[in-house]
């Protein structure tokens, strides 16, 4: 009995183009054309025939291979019989120097005299894969407590699985993706389906990062009046950034800035163009950042400035640290700390890095018996520019000059701070705005600044008071407040 319909029923899902019929007999491949095989190894190649049966005889079934490489054997029976379907099954067996893809033919024929039809197999020969690495994680430095991504690519057919080494060592990792947390030189292959391990791949190289930090700054005056600031750090890939009052510069004008892996400097010239600026750096690296705490070009340094009642006068003395372009230091005194008045003019330096020291004797100090006196600096530059120190105070002897400087209140007593022209025996009152005496003692005060301690205020209410010292020849009043 011929069974059509099972062979129709198959060849409803067969694609036109690898159906092969001729007028007694059809053949597609089973269930496709197309079979890999490994070197030195063999598969299994299979085809479904139909016999129409209108001649009486079988469909035969032969098979031919395009190279040496590959040799195909018909697997009994490889007939079909008249009126029938039958599945034909075949040997590939590759050599082991077979590479690349090969074709297998199934001609179909039988003794009617119809002319024979054939079905092509594609073998290909599955070769090596070769693979690449790509670092996701960009950078090939690896920071403390860091890691990076590495990942396989291969070309030229589907791994089984990867094979991970570092420093040409196995790691015993076989995925695709492979977290690195040590320095060093990795490569990786993959394994095909013949469990055959690839060529490795080109090596992808981390190293050891080293955390971004500054270990010295310093800021100096070359000879010749220009200021230097020099950084050096430690760290990996280090890139530097200089800033002239929070605004990026770069080389040229009055800048020069010269890098190494580990260091930068900075040196400016036209410094007094410059006066107050400050310099500092901003440091990224491959394991961070670091900012520089930032140096301040100043035309002149000054170290110090200091005054003292001498028999003569009040002595003013100064030092500076370094100087630049620097004409000179006007002397200015006051008598209240807020209007100043010039007294001496003294010069200067002109541009050193070596400290200097200044003197000036007030003699007309003396005749302010009792009194504070505040004197000041004001340096002025060869180009006219100047600056102010900040001020000191002097306290000349007599018997006149008293002076609140400060107060403090809270918990169980008021805290005041005094400055006396002159030792004094003094009464002391403390009382509200109604005029009601809430404290009242006597005291000695010395020459100079003497800071009270007034015990017992801590019943009083919140408020304004009034504190009242006198000798019997000086008085004086100020408000405090609770």
């Amino acid at each position: 009995m011929r069974n059509y319909p099972a062979v129709l029923a198959a060849l409803l899902f067969v694609p036109f183009g690898m159906l092969h019929a001729q007028a007694d007999w059809l053949a597609l491949p089973n269930p496709t054309n197309i079979i890999t095989i490994c070197p030195g190894g063999n598969a299994v190649g299979s085809l479904l025939v139909g016999d129409f049966g209108s001649n009486g005889a079988p469909t035969d079934v032969s098979f031919s291979s395009s190279s040496t490489d590959i040799t195909v054997i018909g697997i009994p029976p490889t007939q079909c019989p008249n009126g029938n379907f039958a599945v034909i099954n075949f040997f590939l067996f590759a050599s082991p120097a077979a590479t690349g893809s090969y074709s297998v033919t199934a001609t179909m024929s039988h003794s009617g005299g119809l002319n024979p039809t054939q079905l092509v197999f594609t073998v290909n020969v599955q070769g090596q894969i070769t693979t690449t690495i790509t670092n996701a994680s960009g950078a090939n430095v690896l920071c403390p407590s860091s890691s990076a991504t590495l990942v396989a690519n291969a070309t030229g057919g589907n791994p089984t699985s990867y094979r991970w080494y570092l420093n040409g060592v196995f790691t015993g990792m076989t995925s695709a993706v492979l977290n690195a947390s040590v320095a060093g030189s990795y490569t990786v292959s993959a394994i095909n389906t013949c469990s055959v391990e690839g060529p490795k791949s080109a090596p992808t190289v981390l190293t050891t990062g080293v955390p971004t930090q500054i270990t010295a700054e310093t800021c100096i005056l070359l000879p010749g009046g220009d200021y230097q600031n020099t950084i050096t750090l430690q760290g990996t890939n280090l890139a530097y950034q200089w800033r002239r009052n929070g605004v990026n510069i770069s080389s040229g004008g009055d800048f020069a800035i010269v890098n190494t892996p580990t260091s930068t400097q900075l040196t400016v010239t036209n410094v007094s163009s410059h006066d107050g600026a400050v310099f500092s750096c901003i440091i990224t690296g491959a394991c961070g950042s670091a900012f520089s705490s930032g140096c301040v070009a100043l035309p002149v340094e000054l170290m110090s400035f200091i005054g003292a009642w001498t028999e003569g006068g009040v002595r003013l003395e100064w030092e500076t640290g370094s100087e630049i372009n620097n004409e000179g230091f006007e002397v200015q005194r006051s008598s209240d700390g807020i209007e100043f008045t010039a007294l001496e003019f003294v010069p200067g330096a002109g541009s050193t890095e070596v400290a200097r020291q200044y003197g000036f004797l007030d003699e007309e100090g003396a005749s302010f018996p009792g009194r504070v006196l505040y004197y000041r600096l004001r340096q002025v530059d060869y180009d006219g520019s100047s600056n102010l120190s900040d001020a000191i105070s002097v306290v000349v002897p007599g018997n006149g000059g008293l002076e609140l400087l400060a107060f403090q209140t809270g918990g169980e007593s008021l805290e005041v701070t005094l400055l006396s022209g002159g030792e004094r025996n003094l009464r002391l009152i403390l009382s509200d705005a109604l005029g009601r005496v809430h404290i009242q003692t006597q005291l000695a005060l010395p020459l100079g600044q003497t800071r009270l301690t007034i015990p017992s205020t801590q019943n009083l209410p919140p408020g304004v008071y009034y504190l009242y010292l006198s000798d019997g020849q000086v008085r004086r009043s100020w408000p405090v407040y609770r």
